[in-house]
């Protein structure tokens, strides 16, 4: 029950001690009534109202401590609350905090992920390209080992003095060393005098292509066919002014060159040259005189010899 009702009762007790129970009150009560009618009520006792006024006191201090008690605790309630949602506020920033560092540490594995895929695209273009470069070099070489192959050899034959020229014949052999035919074999010569190439010195003549069409080389096959060159009196003239300028003698230089087309490229033609020099001619010309002479009579050791191969300019294969 609560403390103002037992504070209530108490008071009424209190009235009750303090007026006993009149038996007679019925009996008298028409007298009481007619008395009231005639004269003003009595106040009650002093001690009465000072107990009812310390019971109503009594009442409102107790219902202001209730109710501060109430505001305390309701106080209370709240600053436990906001502690509360104060640690909650601490937990979710860290929360927060190690949520972000886990998505940047993400972020970053996925960075290092695309890079490493990145590198890996660009290793295995890489790697494609160099074993495509690998395969292209295994079929020029397996090319190259089955290809056609061929040589040119150059013979001097005879030289006859005309009027105006010196004309020399040459015999050209084209021989195929490779393993495949060689189609559409082409040949031709070029002679001229100039100064000593194995002296290094003079320019060297440009070689004029006028192709002499060969029939086509079957592997370790040989062709031959003849040339017939001459050197003009303008020509000798020339290289015998220049030879004597740069003090060195003039050669006979034969330059043969050889075109062809293998089975692996129909397209881009195959070329093979080489220079020689006329080793009987090239006596020991001590003057002008002599020159002229050797070019006007002939040369008389003429037997055939094979040519010396220039050591400036050894034989090419394309």
């Amino acid at each position: 029950m609560p403390r103002g009702s037992w504070c209530i009762l108490i008071a009424l007790a209190g009235l009750g001690v303090g007026n006993p129970i009149d038996h007679g009150a019925h009996a008298r009560a028409p007298n009481r009534n007619a008395e009231r009618e005639g004269s003003p009520e009595p106040a009650p006792p002093v001690a009465t109202q000072n107990r009812i006024d310390v019971n109503l006191r009594d009442e409102e201090a107790s219902r202001t401590n209730l109710e501060t008690n109430a505001a305390e605790e309701r106080a209370q309630r709240d600053l436990d609350a906001q502690e509360d949602m104060a640690k909650w506020a601490f937990w979710l920033l860290l929360v927060g905090i190690i949520s972000t560092v886990i998505g940047i540490i993400g972020v970053s594995f996925i960075w290092l992920t695309l890079k490493a895929t990145r590198d890996a695209v660009i290793e295995a273009g890489e790697a494609t390209e160099a074993a495509r470069a690998a395969v292209k070099a295994t079929e020029e070489s397996a090319q190259n080992q089955l290809r056609a192959w061929v040589r040119v050899d150059t013979e001097f034959i005879s030289c006859r003095r005309l009027d105006t020229a010196a004309c020399f014949t040459l015999r050209v052999r084209a021989e195929n060393v490779g393993q495949t035919p060689a189609l559409r074999v082409a040949g031709d010569a070029m002679l001229s005098l100039h100064p000593s190439i194995r002296a290094g010195r003079g320019e060297l003549p440009k070689l004029v292509y006028a192709p002499r069409d060969l029939p086509s080389l079957m592997p370790r096959e040989t062709a031959e066919f003849r040339l017939e060159l001459k050197l003009t009196n303008e020509e000798i003239g020339t290289a015998m002014d220049v030879a004597q300028a740069q003090g060195c003698w003039p050669v006979v230089v034969v330059d043969t060159v050889l075109v062809y087309f293998t089975i692996f490229d129909t397209e881009q033609c195959r070329k093979t040259s080489a220079r020689h020099v006329i080793t009987s001619a090239m006596p020991l010309w001590e003057n002008r005189e002599a020159i002229h002479r050797w070019l006007i009579d002939g040369p008389r050791d003429v037997d055939a010899a094979h040519f010396g191969r220039d050591l400036v300019a050894p034989v090419y294969m394309s």
